[in-house]
């Protein structure tokens, strides 16, 4: 379902995407809503401020199981990290991470590293290597503090996903990643950041194009199908006046998101329904099944190169 856009190039929209390019891409403001801190108000964090809130519970309104799905999205995040840890991968380049909370990325790949260890009757092997990418300056910062003492195998770096290949031949990514071994980038509810004019499309391709064969892609994205208009109208809404506009997609146009990438079994599907049997990481909550009934929800997949 398409959402109309707003092209005025003189329009306040358009001259918050315009300024999203540059360098530092987002300045830290509390008075203005924030994707990553939503994001964080959502899941429990502590790392949100008033406007924040404000916008979350906004969105709650509308959309009463948000924080259900958000926490399924998480949980998605650790089984494809999970599944790819078995596949023996152990380089991840998370992309968008926002900001910090429990079970990250580099804790979900080590605990699962130390656990096949363990039930090989072996010691864990200091091989793994976990980058975080995020353009948000504030989620640096967190990011930077969370890796403090673990530079030698985690790192946080300030690039946009805009613009993949600076984050590829960015210093600390050369130096931490061996693109001669297998590589997962993990783009976790982030593509619906990224407007139509700004072609997320273009930019998975060029991500594929930098990646050696054997290495894998996971994403998530907002999804609208099953939604009332006026609902999705009202949930996009939101994000007006945030960091960045919010711009949820079809299914068929996420699944189309992995042009020229293997997709792994199940396809593309609710972040809830994609491989429920593996174990999860506890993030809160009592850790029940559940799956989203307001006819939003995050949708994703995992697919090889």
């Amino acid at each position: 379902m398409a959402i109309e856009q707003v092209t005025d190039p003189d329009s306040e929209p358009v001259r918050r995407r315009r300024s999203l390019l540059l360098p530092t891409a987002v300045a830290y403001d509390p008075r203005e809503p924030n994707g990553a801190r939503i994001y964080d108000y959502l899941l429990g964090g502590k790392d949100n401020h008033p406007a924040d809130r404000e916008a979350g519970d906004r969105l709650v309104r509308l959309i009463p199981d948000v924080p259900v799905q958000v926490r399924e999205n998480r949980y998605f995040l650790h089984r494809v990290v999970t599944e790819l840890v078995g596949l023996g991968v152990r380089q991840f380049i998370d992309i968008g991470s926002g900001l910090p909370t429990r079970d990250n990325t580099h804790e979900v790949v080590q605990a699962r590293v130390a656990a096949l260890a363990a039930a090989a009757k072996r010691k864990a092997p200091d091989e793994t290597r976990v980058v975080y990418v995020d353009y948000d300056e504030l989620a640096c910062v967190h990011g930077r503090a969370l890796v403090s003492g673990l530079e030698d195998r985690v790192a946080m770096v300030h690039q946009d996903l805009r613009t993949p290949e600076k984050i590829f031949e960015d210093e600390t990514v050369r130096k931490l990643i061996d693109f001669s071994q297998p590589v997962a980038v993990l783009v976790i509810a982030v593509l619906h950041f990224i407007t139509d004019e700004e072609n997320p499309g273009a930019i998975i391709a060029r991500i594929r194009d930098r990646m050696p064969d054997g290495c894998y892609l996971a994403l998530s994205h907002g999804c609208p199908d099953g939604m009332e208009p006026e609902a999705l109208a009202a949930a996009v809404a939101v994000y007006e006046k945030a960091s960045a506009p919010f711009t949820p997609r079809p299914r068929e146009a996420i699944t189309a998101l992995f042009d020229g990438w293997e997709l792994l079994e199940p396809g593309v599907c609710e972040v809830s329904q994609w491989r429920p049997e593996l174990d999860r990481v506890d993030i809160g909550g009592n850790g029940a099944p559940v799956v989203a009934r307001s006819g939003a929800s995050f949708v994703g997949g995992l697919a090889r190169r």
